[in-house]
């Protein structure tokens, strides 16, 4: 059901290899000559990064951990699809396996999460170093404002739409003992939607914060 974040994660791997590309070409006009605010420039690239890794820290690192730690209190099947195989001794044979396990998920999640933090901590470093030469230019401010407003958007619609996923999984997974005779009924898994809403709150949760402080110096 939430296959698009695995997409929405390589797209986002994506143009922070597509930013390094923008990094370096503005680094080569540095000297060039061409008026153009390198270090303002560079700032930018600092706080499109860190919204990045921290959207992969919450929707790929955190929620992976939470799914594994739902699988532990609530069993497999609470945050793992069932799905059906067929034997490679024999085609008619039916296998169901779940479709994940918890020690992969804490894996993922705490690899990514390592990962993830890590390009975040060093981009904060990074623009602390670089926020000494520009801090007197409004420029900066602005592109941190863009940027921590389209988090926030984000962040909540991801929250939205995983929260909504997570009722209609939740009634399926409660009612599916019960349920007899109905066509294409199939257990509902609240795991993995549960876990998406609650790691992409806590990314919303940051953003608006930061996005109400923003306002709240006008």
């Amino acid at each position: 059901m939430f296959d698009f974040i695995g997409i929405a994660i390589g797209f986002l791997f994506a143009i922070l290899i597509v930013s390094g590309i923008i990094f370096l070409i503005g680094y080569a006009f540095k000297n060039s000559g061409v008026k153009v605010n390198f270090d303002v420039s560079l700032n930018g690239y600092f706080y499109f990064v860190r919204l990045i890794s921290g959207g992969v820290f919450c929707l790929a690192g955190l929620s992976r951990i939470l799914q594994a730690v739902f699988a532990m209190i609530f069993g497999e099947s609470f945050s793992f699809q069932m799905t059906t195989y067929n034997s490679r001794l024999d085609d008619q044979e039916l296998i169901e396996m779940l479709d994940g396990s918890i020690a992969a998920s804490l894996f993922t999640g705490i690899t990514t999460s390592i990962i993830s933090g890590i390009i975040f901590a060093v981009h904060v470093y990074l623009q602390s170093k670089n926020d000494k030469n520009i801090s007197d230019d409004k420029s900066s401010d602005l592109v941190f404002k863009v940027l921590v407003f389209s988090g926030t958007i984000f962040f909540g619609l991801v929250t939205i739409v995983a929260l909504v996923g997570t009722i209609e999984e939740l009634y399926k997974f409660i009612l599916f003992d019960s349920v007899d005779n109905i066509e294409n009924w199939s257990k509902g898994v609240p795991g993995e939607p549960l876990s998406i809403a609650l790691s992409a709150l806590v990314g919303w949760s940051v953003t608006l914060r930061r996005l109400i402080k923003v306002i709240s110096k006008k």
